[in-house]
């Protein structure tokens, strides 16, 4: 099992561009046993901004402010590669 949570911050009056480069997590519906996830702010209570799971890199994903947390959770089945993602600071979105 990992749960592993990473925050994110540029300088304020900035967002952030999240760019997932490489992606292969458990498959499911739901993304239950293995996924990312990415919130829009400095924690996981702030708003969702996706749920990922697969084998297919989702598209970037832009926050609002000038903090994320990224949470990757896997279960105890299966072997997947994980994910890898680069980020930069943006001009916010109007």
């Amino acid at each position: 099992n990992m749960d592993c949570l990473w925050t994110i911050s540029v300088s304020a009056g900035n967002a952030i561009m999240l760019q997932f480069t490489s992606f292969s997590l458990e498959e499911d519906s739901l993304c239950e046993y293995d996924y990312v996830a990415v919130y829009d702010g400095p924690t996981v209570s702030s708003p969702l901004l996706g749920k990922f799971c697969g084998s297919t890199p989702p598209g970037p994903v832009q926050s609002s402010g000038n903090q994320i947390v990224v949470r990757f959770y896997s279960d105890y089945s299966g072997e997947y590669d994980g994910f890898e993602a680069t980020y930069t600071a943006v001009p916010p979105s109007a």
